[in-house]
């Protein structure tokens, strides 16, 4: 019992010390710490990638240039796929299908002889 009380009286801060001062002796700063330098650096764990959806498009830095090979939809009209009129799609179409309505369409191709010679 003297022993433990001299033990307290000397300095080691808690019971736990005590308890372990066969095993384990305290070191009283980091002076006493011996040295690691013929041991590799720890480095930090591996980032891992983390689980979920990822990204579809790429993130760009500010001095990265934009794409520009898509083209947005806005300002085209809406165009319905049965009566072919504009402002309102297949979905929401009231009309019947297969509805005699002229479309009108850019030619495109070699003019003929009729719009080729004015006479």
């Amino acid at each position: 019992m003297s022993s433990q009380r001299t033990m307290y009286k000397s300095g080691i801060p808690s019971k736990l010390s005590f308890k372990y001062s066969n095993f384990i002796s305290p070191v009283r700063g980091s002076k006493q710490w011996s040295s690691l330098s013929n041991m590799l650096p720890i480095l930090p764990p591996t980032l891992r990638r983390p689980p979920g959806r990822t990204t579809k498009v790429k993130r760009k830095e500010p001095d990265e240039t934009q794409t520009i090979e898509r083209l947005s939809k806005r300002g085209v009209d809406m165009r319905c796929s049965k009566c072919k009129r504009i402002g309102h799609n297949k979905k929401s179409c009231k009309g019947e299908v297969g509805q005699n309505i002229p479309v009108k369409r850019h030619k495109v191709g070699v003019p003929t002889q009729q719009q080729a010679t004015p006479n």
